[in-house]
């Protein structure tokens, strides 16, 4: 009996055995995936510390190494969290996250800026007819827009003239215009032909924008060097603007590459393509009119002047004696022009005058003692040459005489 006594506390011992197992048997089930209430809430930390679980199982070792925690699973599973969250370091993670993410905020913001830009680019339609190119741009910019086309003329079997490319450069707010650019040809449609120079082509420019809507406007063009008269080359090759009434150079920018030729006008006009030749100043005749000058006096020369080129001239004149400069007069002549000047000039001696290298005449220099040797010697020869003085004054000496002969009778 006493042995069976004995064996109760041992027995006794049991119920703490099976506790032990029963905590034992707990723990297995918090791990148990089975279990689906520790699932739901243990699937979000596992989620977000994939990271960690990938690693080192460092939540695992904690968790059976610390036997204290026996109360219940949702304890040891939040432990399994904060210790999933102490491994992120919130503190560190959180403040970046909320530096970080409104300057992620606003970056996107700016990447999307370019996506929807405010001023759209232009469109712009190139329609062709016969003989000439229309432009239509709409949602101008303010830029110039160059847009490439292909007109060549007058003839077409050999072009003289070949148009490539051609610009509109709008001023102030015009968002939409257009321009046509016709086909160089022979003549001029509606204006006189051009005065002079050789003709190589004419092209009818024109836009819808005013004049005081355009800050300028481009025609880029190619001149078959072939086609130019014998003496000319691509320098002599000029473009003149149509504008009030005439054809004419002014205000008109002309840059040459080759046969290349980019001219610039302030504003859509015709345009004359010609070959000029260039101008110069010839003298036609000059002379010298006076015979003599006093010394410290000037003398005059005249010359008349003429251009016959087709472009404007200018030539500084020198009038020289004894072949040494003794004056300089700049003149300036447009195509076609003449003129007579005159150069005045202060003789240093007497001799031959002349007018760049050739003569024109001579004077004689004559100093003070010259001119009143001269008006001496002409005086003196006049009281000679009147002997008549003697001869009156002793007829009134006797008419004198006889008065007073009548007097004394009674």
């Amino acid at each position: 009996m006493g042995s069976a006594e004995s064996d109760e506390p041992e027995g006794s011992d049991d119920p703490a055995g099976s506790t032990d197992s029963d905590v034992s048997n707990d723990s297995v089930q918090s791990a148990d995936p089975n279990d689906s209430e520790n699932t739901e809430v243990s699937e979000a930390p596992e989620d977000s510390a994939e990271p960690d679980e990938s690693g080192d199982s460092d939540d695992t070792e904690p968790a059976e190494e610390s036997d204290g925690t026996e109360e219940s699973d949702g304890t040891e599973e939040s432990d399994g969290s904060d210790e999933s969250s102490e491994s992120s370091d919130p503190d560190e993670s959180s403040q970046p996250d909320e530096s970080e993410s409104p300057r992620d905020f606003d970056a996107s913001d700016d990447d999307d800026e370019p996506d929807e830009p405010d001023d759209p680019e232009p469109t712009v339609i190139r329609s062709e007819s016969e003989g000439a190119v229309t432009v239509d741009v709409e949602g101008a910019d303010g830029e110039r827009r160059d847009v490439a086309v292909d007109l060549a003329g007058p003839s077409d079997s050999r072009p003289v003239v070949s148009v490539s490319a051609v610009g509109i450069d709008p001023a102030g707010d015009a968002r939409a215009y257009e321009a046509t650019i016709g086909r160089p040809a022979a003549e001029p449609d509606g204006p006189d032909p051009v005065p002079r120079g050789t003709e190589l082509g004419y092209v009818a420019f024109d836009s819808t924008l005013d004049p005081a809507d355009t800050s300028a406007a481009t025609l880029r063009f190619a001149v078959d060097s072939e086609s130019l008269p014998s003496e000319a080359s691509p320098e002599h090759v000029a473009a003149l603007r149509y504008a009030d009434g005439e054809w004419t150079t002014e205000n008109v920018s002309h840059d040459r590459e080759g046969d290349t030729h980019t001219v610039t006008l302030p504003h859509a006009t015709p345009v004359a393509v010609v070959a000029l030749e260039p101008g110069r100043v010839r003298i036609t005749e000059s002379e010298v009119p006076a015979d003599w000058v006093r010394a410290g006096y000037e003398a005059t020369l005249r010359t008349t002047v003429e251009n016959p080129g087709d472009r404007p001239a200018t030539r500084n004149l020198t009038v020289a004696m004894h072949g040494d400069p003794v004056a300089e007069r700049r003149v300036s002549l447009g195509p076609g022009e003449s003129a007579t000047i005159g150069v005045t000039f202060e003789p240093p001696e007497s001799g031959t005058v002349s007018l760049e290298g050739d003569e024109a005449g001579s004077i004689e220099l004559r100093g003070d003692g010259d001119g009143d040797a001269e008006s001496t010697s002409t005086g003196a020869e006049t009281s000679e040459t009147a002997p008549g003085f003697g001869v009156v004054a002793a007829v009134l000496a006797l008419l004198v005489a006889g008065l007073g002969v009548r007097r004394r009778r009674p």
